[in-house]
């Protein structure tokens, strides 16, 4: 990484190191021992350098026809506390095929830890099942299963579909998982299982558990998603292995995991009393040898505690219930040598500290008729709160997706574990058993963050991809045309044609790497790459994706159309097509974000020259002559020679100086007195030392053209000019009006099943906030969902329904 990158590296773990120390110091029970003490000052220190940063986008809805648009808001959270986190400032988001190949990315702008934006599924797009996900670049330094991931189903309604592999319904999946994550002989252990068909979803079945092929141990049958746990006590020697008997007559064997002859077991259980009881188990002959508990919610550690071994092998600690944080807890053993042995995750359902309510002004409407929804934010003590929201309005169908979650239950469960999570807002109910429920999937599901061989290790890992603090980060490999080779330690340019333009310097590392922090810089631009070498020396340049190429192992199901949705396919498609044919200018309507700075890179010239001001000359050695003072031409050798004045010491340089053309560099300065005068609208002079990156100039000017865009060709055909897909430009939803009479009576048809998508609404200070949009031709029930979070942080969300008749 060059030095510009690592000094915006560096200060920004300074600063979020002393935000953590500052604002994550928890109460914590530390005993006296060195060794656990070590553990847990190595875990803190750990998670303080590894911010974790998290992304919830939601979606107008989950099920579309191709030729329509994907609209969604994006929130950006610190991992610890769920609060809105103004880090990074460029999200990239993907929709994935079933063989995790991008059919569509961009990247959006995030302001303040939010952004919005926007997906045209084309109708070259085939039908199938879709992973929509998005992460930032900071997020690429850990697993991809923490990206944001969610499905979407797309159907191409005019273009037949692919041969696809025809969907086996029969298709089963076990897993076991043993608590804290052993099977040892003659300890008794709970075990948890989990039963899925082919889409991640949870199934019933008749188990049995055998012993060596033969003996029945025990019987059991999944409750809730597929999801359950068994006792029993493994014996040493034996081997163990599942029967699963479905509905359907098939039948699958399991093995459950290998019996260890030594180890150690964790058993959790609730004492009724609001404490936690963890004891560890264990038969390694360390009997009165110690175990240490370190328990932690998201990196913040809540318990450590070291326990000696009793002579049975058996080790209690009482963890304060209350002591840990509220979602996803983590409890890891480890040895008195401090090598981890035994985990699990424990799960405290947490409180809403905000609650959104939404209503519509009546229940039924008619067809192109105002619809006045009001929205209103409160905390627990009833008092209304500020909160930033989005809100879609759209008719649900039989072809939407159930079970995605919500901005509340992604925070608090689906983010911190690995895997599909089937309906994950029935943890958050009041369902009788969703306490049992919840820690049945704490046990099915790893927790992996972070592995403690990391945490522990002596030398603290590199982190291989910046947060995006400014803007999007721009790599690109340098190669010498000649043999290939990597471009190592040259000076590299980096310009962006237009108004304003940018204008960057690197040093390439020693694989040619280079890497440019640009601002915000929206849809596609034609950027130059220039190394300042020896004339005769070309390079060629080649971009490096900003996109993660890490994906999930998460299985997408073979998409298999009922054929008793064609009357609803119909329904879309036409839908679909009369929006394309009605609205398709007001579809295709972007709004780029002002540009606040509109200054060049060296913001205000120590002296400008409009030359519309002056007469104009015919050849630029006249016009540096005459008009600018600042700049001296000479003769050397028979060939015009430019210097650029340096105020500081009031010498006229003409080595380390900057000559750029619409911010361009020329690297042959003196190529200058080629160019056609008549082109430049002004000229901007720098007449004092400027560090650009790891450059020093003495002085600069840069001639400015009429239009800007300076084809960089025409004086260097070296120049190596690559296209660039910036920021997305924000695309503006289409609502009609019907507020007059003369409105609503227009012949052009109004097919929408999205009524309404606003991803920007921020409630007033009364935490309250009021909206209109019209209801369209199409007739049914619409749904109405809330999402959004309150200005310090807490989740919500809200949904209800209305009718059109």
């Amino acid at each position: 990484m060059n030095k510009t990158n690592l000094i915006f590296y560096k200060r920004y773990f300074i600063f979020f190191t002393i935000a953590v120390l500052l604002h994550l110091v928890s109460p914590v029970v530390f005993s006296q021992d060195k060794a656990i003490n070590t553990i847990a000052a190595k875990f803190e220190d750990y998670s303080s350098r590894h911010l974790q940063e998290k992304l919830f986008l939601h979606t107008d809805k989950e099920f579309y026809v191709a030729g329509e648009i994907v609209w969604f808001k994006i929130y950006a959270v610190e991992g610890v506390f769920n609060k809105p986190l103004d880090i990074s400032k460029v999200a990239y988001a993907e929709i994935l095929d079933r063989d995790n190949k991008p059919v569509l990315q961009e990247k959006i702008q995030l302001e303040n830890g939010t952004g919005d934006a926007s997906f045209y599924l084309p109708l070259t797009l085939a039908s199938g099942y879709y992973k929509l996900r998005s992460y930032t670049n900071w997020m690429k330094n850990f697993s991809p299963d923490f990206f944001f991931e969610k499905p979407i189903t797309v159907v191409n309604t005019i273009k037949a579909p692919d041969n696809l592999p025809a969907a086996d319904t029969a298709v089963y999946y076990a897993g076991f998982f043993p608590e804290g994550g052993n099977l040892v002989s003659n300890i008794e252990s709970k075990v948890a299982y989990r039963i899925t068909d082919q889409s991640g979803k949870g199934v019933m079945a008749k188990g049995f558990i055998l012993r060596n092929n033969s003996d029945t141990v025990l019987s059991f049958q999944p409750s809730r998603f597929g999801i359950g746990n068994f006792v029993f006590q493994p014996s040493a020697g034996s081997s163990y292995k599942a029967i699963l008997v479905f509905s359907s007559g098939k039948v699958i064997e399991q093995s459950l995991p290998a019996v260890n002859e030594k180890g150690y077991v964790m058993r959790v259980t609730n004492t009724g009393n609001g404490d936690i009881k963890v004891t560890i188990n264990a038969n390694t002959n360390s009997q009165n040898k110690e175990v240490a508990l370190l328990a932690h919610t998201r990196q913040v550690v809540k318990f450590v505690e070291k326990v000696r071994l009793d002579n049975n092998g058996l080790a209690t600690f009482i963890i304060d219930r209350s002591k840990l944080g509220e979602g996803i807890s983590q409890i890891t053993a480890f040895t008195e040598e401090g090598y981890p042995v035994c985990e699990r995750l424990y799960f405290i359902k947490p409180v809403e500290k905000i609650r959104l309510s939404a209503k519509s002004d009546i229940d039924q409407y008619t067809t192109r008729k105002k619809v006045n929804l009001s929205v209103v934010a409160k905390d627990n003590a009833g008092e209304t709160v500020p909160a930033d929201i989005s809100v879609a309005v759209f008719q649900p169908d039989s072809l939407q997706l159930n079970g995605s979650p919500d901005i509340f239950s992604y925070l608090w469960l689906s983010s911190d574990l690995k895997g599909q999570i089937e309906s994950p807002g029935y943890y958050f109910s009041d369902d009788p058993g969703v306490r049992e429920a919840a820690d049945n999937l704490m046990l099915t599901h790893g927790w992996r963050r972070f592995r403690w061989t990391d945490v522990l290790a002596p030398e603290k890992s590199v982190m291989s991809f910046p947060p995006e603090y400014k803007g999007p980060i721009i790599s690109a490999k340098i190669m010498n045309v000649r043999d290939n080779a990597p471009a190592i330690n040259k000076q590299v340019f980096f310009s962006m044609p237009g108004k304003p333009f940018k204008f960057y310097s690197s040093s390439s590392d020693n694989n040619g790497i280079v890497w440019f922090d640009i601002n915000d810089s929206y849809d596609d631009h034609d950027i130059i790459f220039q190394v300042n070498d020896r004339p005769g020396y070309s390079y060629r340049t080649e971009l490096i994706s900003p996109y993660a190429d890490a994906y999930t192992g998460k299985s997408t199901a073979v998409f298999s159309p009922s054929v008793n949705i064609q009357d609803v396919l119909l329904n879309r498609s036409i839908s679909m097509q009369v929006q394309n044919v009605y609205t398709a200018d007001s579809m295709t309507k972007f709004s780029v974000p002002v540009i606040a700075d509109s200054l060049p890179f060296f913001k205000h010239a120590d002296r400008s020259y409009s030359l519309d001001d002056y007469k104009r000359f015919t050849t630029m050695e006249e016009v540096l002559r005459e008009y600018i003072g600042e700049i001296s031409v000479v003769v050397r050798n028979g060939k015009l020679h430019l210097k650029i004045l340096n105020q500081a010491d009031r010498e006229f340089y003409d080595e380390d100086i900057l000559v750029l053309i619409d911010g361009v560099a020329l690297l042959d300065r003196d190529k200058i007195f080629s160019f056609d005068p008549l082109k430049v609208k002004k000229v901007d002079v720098i007449t004092k030392g400027y560090v650009v990156g790891p450059s020093f100039f003495r002085g600069m000017v840069n001639f400015s053209t009429y239009d800007g865009g300076f084809k960089a060709g025409e004086l260097d055909p070296n120049l190596v000019v690559v296209n660039y897909e910036g920021l997305q430009s924000q695309r503006e939803f289409y609502s009609p009006v019907y507020e007059t009479a003369q409105q609503q009576a227009t012949r052009i048809p109004d097919f929408r099943n999205t009524l309404y998508w606003s991803p920007s609404l921020i409630t007033t200070k009364k935490g309250e906030t009021n909206v209109q949009f019209y209801t369209s031709d199409q007739k049914g029930i619409y749904k109405v969902i809330v999402q959004g979070m309150g200005k310090d942080g807490p989740a919500a969300t809200a949904s209800f329904t209305f009718e059109v008749k």
